[in-house]
C-alpha cells in the first residue's frame, strides 16, 4: 500500500534537497512524492527538475489549501499526507504512523515536534470518499476558502469527533517553523501571518455549524 506525500511548496527551492533527502531516508513503506509548484515559480521548478525521485505538478493555485486540495485530488494512493515545505521527516514515522489504520481509525496525527498531531497526519483516503474531510462538501479533504491556517484544524476536530483520529506515538515530522525559533521570516511566513485573522474568523464561523 503506497503513500502520496503532497508538499505545496513556493519560493523556497533551498530547502527542497534537505526535505527530500528526509522524505526518503526516513519513510521506510512505498511512497510517491509530489512537489505542487505555482506555474511562475520557475527558480522551484528548476531545481525539482534536477532531482529524481519526485513528481512536479503545476497550477496556479493561489494558496497553500488551494494547492494541498489539488494534490490530494491528482493522486491516487491508498494512503496520503500533506506537509509544510519547512519540516523534516524523521524516522519510520510512517511505520508508526500505519501501525494505527484500521476500519476504524482513518487519519493519523503525528508530531510536529512540540507536541501538536494536528498539522500533519496521515490519511486513508476512503475516508475522503465515504465521509469527505468537511462537514459541508462532499469528497474534500480540507475547505478551499482558507488562505493557510485553521485548515487542518478543523480536519482535525472533525475527525475527531467523528471518531476516526489515532496520534501515533513516536512518529516525528519536525516542523521547522519560525516560531519555534527554526527559520527567519521569510516572505511565505509573512503571507501566513497576514492570513491568520480571516482564517481563524472563517474557522469559528465553520466550527459552529459543524460542531452544532
Amino acid at each position: 500500500m503506497r503513500t502520496a506525500i503532497i508538499v505545496p511548496t513556493v519560493n523556497r527551492s533551498h530547502l527542497l534537497a534537505r526535505l527530500l533527502y528526509s522524505i526518503h531516508s526516513s519513510t521506510i513503506k512505498p511512497h510517491d512524492v509530489y512537489f505542487m509548484v505555482e506555474e511562475a515559480d520557475e527558480a522551484t521548478q528548476r531545481v525539482l527538475k534536477e532531482r529524481m525521485g519526485c513528481h512536479v505538478m503545476l497550477g496556479a493555485f493561489g494558496s497553500y489549501t488551494k494547492a494541498a486540495n489539488e494534490g490530494v485530488r491528482r493522486t491516487a494512493e491508498p494512503y496520503f499526507l500533506v506537509a509544510n515545505d519547512d519540516v523534516i521527516f524523521h524516522p519510520d514515522w510512517d511505520v508508526e504512523a500505519l501501525k494505527l489504520m484500521r476500519d476504524s481509525i482513518r487519519v493519523v496525527g503525528i508530531d510536529q515536534g512540540d507536541g501538536r498531531t494536528d498539522c500533519f497526519f496521515l490519511v486513508d483516503r476512503r475516508y475522503i470518499a465515504e465521509r469527505s474531510g468537511v462537514h459541508d462538501e462532499p469528497d474534500a479533504f480540507f475547505h478551499d476558502g482558507y488562505r493557510s491556517q485553521f485548515c487542518d484544524t478543523e480536519f482535525a476536530e472533525l475527525a475527531k469527533a467523528r471518531g476516526v483520529w489515532a496520534d501515533a506515538p513516536g512518529a516525528l515530522i519536525e516542523h521547522r517553523h519560525w516560531t519555534f525559533g527554526k527559520a527567519e521570516v521569510d516572505a511565505n511566513y509573512q503571507v501566513a501571518i497576514a492570513s491568520v485573522d480571516h482564517d481563524q474568523r472563517l474557522y469559528q464561523e465553520r466550527r459552529r455549524a459543524w460542531a452544532a
